[in-house]
């Protein structure tokens, strides 16, 4: 029986799909009358077209333009599916009970079987060499810190290097280092005997009485 590419498989009005006269009995079995007069009437008969362009059964397609009746065609397709399974119960006895697909398949299987033989887990000739795989080494504790210690040093160091050689540094320490010397110059001592504090004041007070005689000699007319 001769099954029709998808591109080409007949294609009912719900959607439903037939590859060969099986398929397409099966579907005519529930076919109504107006869905069958959609593919056969006195102007076309579309299973017929198909079966003999497709299917490339001629006898079949002359059949079946003879006659638009619904019965009629299901008889038609019907009669021709049965040969064909006569044929293939002849194949299955002339096989020993087994249809070709079945010898088929049995000769794929010892086909299978031939090119990979079954190993037996027992035998000494295969034996399973164990790689011993070695572990990594761990990495050095700390080690971080201690690339983190090295760098500060690192850096550091350049600071210094970098503050000794700025001018504007050195000014600064040596302006920073004349002020301390003045500050620690010993002052004066002052040879009244009195601090310098309470100088200021009495001569304040000696100002202040020094006017308020000139004020009053200046009322009396002393002066």
């Amino acid at each position: 029986m001769i099954n029709a590419p998808y591109e080409k498989e007949f294609v009912f009005h719900n959607g439903k799909r037939a590859k060969n006269l099986l398929e397409l009995s099966l579907m005519l079995e529930n076919i109504s009358q107006n869905d069958f007069e959609k593919f056969v009437n006195p102007s076309k008969n579309d299973f017929a077209n198909w079966i003999e362009y497709v299917l490339q059964d001629k006898d079949l397609a002359s059949s079946l333009r003879s006659t638009i009746i619904l019965d009629k065609t299901k008889e038609l397709i019907n009669s021709r599916v049965a040969s064909y399974s006569d044929f293939a119960s002849v194949n299955t006895s002339l096989n020993g009970g087994n249809t070709r697909s079945d010898v088929l398949k049995q000769e794929n299987l010892a086909h299978v079987a031939d090119m990979h033989p079954i190993n037996d887990a027992s035998s000494e000739n295969h034996k399973i060499e164990h790689h011993k795989i070695e572990p990594l080494p761990k990495p050095e504790k700390h080690s971080w810190w201690k690339n983190k210690n090295n760098t500060v040093k690192n850096d550091i160091s350049q600071d210094n290097s970098e503050k000794k050689d700025n001018p504007l540094l050195r000014w600064y320490k040596f302006k920073r280092k004349e002020f301390i010397d003045n500050k620690n110059i010993p002052k004066k001592e002052n040879h009244s005997g009195m601090h310098p504090e309470n100088l200021i004041w009495v001569t304040i007070y000696g100002v202040l009485i020094l006017s308020i005689i000139i004020l009053i000699l200046y009322k009396f007319d002393i002066i």
